[in-house]
């Protein structure tokens, strides 16, 4: 895995810094989380850092919700290497497909905030093809959860200290917000 992420960023590494985070934000297993820690470690502006990997990672959304299908099959058809990362993808995508069920949309924006391997718009957008959630709605919900998942590795990218001086403290207020109104509405919605 080390060496195909590693291909990727080679693959982007000639052009300019903002555009190859916005390239590696688009591809699968890269994304976001992989996005942002990148451009805070190549020095680039956070909060342009910020912008741009999360519209890197939310343009995929629309071609995965309706493309996926009639893509796979004719990928996994011609090139063996498809097949098996699409029966991965799939796979990863059924193992997730209950709590999203029991949550609707709010369960999908809340799988691709969580910011760790495996949970980013590539999957969810699996998820809400084989659960046959409407293209609009699983789209909304998968941009809040990029934004949400993009204020948490940012936080965790500059380092809590960092943020809470200087300009990070209005970062650090709206990470803080976004978990509270999380944590409240998961709340209510047991009530």
């Amino acid at each position: 895995m080390g060496d195909l992420i590693t291909t990727m960023v080679d693959l982007v590494s000639g052009l300019p810094r903002l555009w190859a985070i916005f390239l590696l934000a688009m591809f699968p297993i890269i994304e976001l989380r992989g996005a942002i820690p990148l451009a805070i470690a190549w020095n680039l502006p956070p909060l342009s850092s910020f912008w741009v990997a999360a519209l890197g990672n939310i343009i995929p959304i629309f071609p995965l919700l309706y493309f996926l299908e009639p893509v796979s099959l004719w990928l996994g058809r011609q090139f063996n290497f498809f097949k098996n990362f699409f029966e991965w993808v799939f796979a990863r995508g059924r193992r997730h497909k209950g709590k999203i069920e029991r949550y609707g949309y709010w369960g999908l924006a809340l799988f691709v905030a969580i910011p760790i391997p495996g949970t980013g718009v590539w999957v969810g957008s699996v998820i809400a093809f084989l659960l046959g959630l409407s293209a609009i709605p699983s789209f909304l919900a998968m941009t809040l959860g990029v934004v949400v998942a993009g204020f948490i590795m940012m936080a965790l990218s500059l380092g809590v200290v960092q943020l809470i001086t200087g300009q990070g403290l209005l970062w650090t207020i709206v990470v803080l917000l976004l978990f509270s109104s999380i944590i409240i509405f998961r709340k209510n919605k047991n009530k």
